[in-house]
């Protein structure tokens, strides 16, 4: 029988690592007791009724304290007290019980309007323990067929593509929606409606956002891990570029044009679109050329452009 000699050095590792794992686990049962179990109603109301600067305050002091800070930062803010309750709720209900009471409130728009979309967009983009269900159900919701919940999903992505995601580096996830957002626009397309407009715009800034991201130089990696991730990337923009000229026919299908000069111009545009494959900086810029102006709001609007707005376009440093 072979026995196995640990030697004293082996042996204080092995101590310490066995110590390290039970005082994790005590911090972890800490934290969990010294969260209080808010009721699901109680805390969604609370959320929906505080400070736009508040709430982005405490997701902050949640995202960088470690559990035994938090257990102690609990007691002072309410705000915390509400999310950190909702994410132990989470752990044994669906989060369609978290999402649906606020689904009405982005839809009609109502003083709490957008204090409900913080509370989804906190566990979409930070929630380290829900991140990955409340994304599936946001998948699910743009893939159903009922129109409403469709463009539910797609008002509480535009709030948070202009409060969070525009500012931070989501673009993983952007890309992920990408595909569906255009397949919502494609789906409605027969008529430019609230919804289908809704989900082009959202669908041609997030194409700009992915690819500017995806193009920004990452931290040095392994050699070969960096050459796959390279070949993923340039997929990646191409399809960013694919999904783009999608969009441009759309919206020319959309546009009642009342000379061949509009029809040009859009072949003009697609044809720009296309030579785009140098994945160069002035790329990048034109593609948010297009996704600022190439808008319905803007192209199927009757009245002609006033002076500012030609003065602005004429100005923007597009590079080709």
């Amino acid at each position: 029988m072979t026995t196995l000699h640990i030697d004293k050095e082996e042996s204080d590792i092995f101590l310490l690592n066995r110590k390290k794992r039970e005082s994790e686990s005590e911090l972890e049962k800490l934290h969990k007791e010294t969260i209080p179990d808010i009721p699901l109603s109680k805390a969604l109301h609370l959320l929906a009724n505080v400070h736009g600067k508040v709430f982005d305050k405490a997701i902050s002091t949640i995202r960088q304290s470690s559990p035994l800070e938090l257990s102690v930062k609990v007691g002072e803010s309410p705000t915390i007290k509400a999310l950190l309750s909702i994410e132990r709720y989470l752990e044994t209900n669906k989060f369609k019980h978290v999402y649906e009471p606020l689904k009405e409130k982005f839809l009609k728009r109502s003083h709490q309007h957008e204090s409900s979309m913080r509370i989804i967009g906190y566990f979409l983009l930070y929630s380290t323990k829900h991140q990955s269900t409340a994304r599936e159900f946001i998948y699910q919701e743009l893939l159903n067929d009922n129109k409403r919940d469709q463009l539910a999903a797609v008002i509480l992505l535009q709030f948070l593509y202009a409060k969070y995601i525009i500012k931070e580096d989501h673009a993983d996830f952007v890309y992920t929606l990408v595909s569906l957002f255009v397949q919502v626009t494609e789906k409605h397309s027969a008529s430019p409606t609230l919804l289908s407009c809704s989900a082009y715009e959202l669908s041609l800034n997030c194409c700009w956002y992915t690819y500017d991201r995806l193009r920004r130089p990452r931290a040095k990696e392994d050699k070969a891990i960096v050459e796959v991730e390279s070949l993923n990337v340039d997929q990646q923009l191409d399809d960013m570029l694919c999904q783009t000229k999608k969009l441009i026919d759309i919206l020319q299908r959309w546009h009642t044009m009342k000379d061949e000069a509009g029809t040009i111009a859009y072949q003009e545009i697609s044809g720009l679109v296309a030579s785009l494959k140098s994945h160069s900086v002035n790329s990048t810029i034109t593609l948010e050329f297009i996704a600022t102006y190439l808008v319905p709001r803007l192209v199927l609007h009757e009245k002609p452009l006033s002076q500012k707005r030609q003065r602005s376009i004429l100005s923007y440093k597009v590079i080709k």
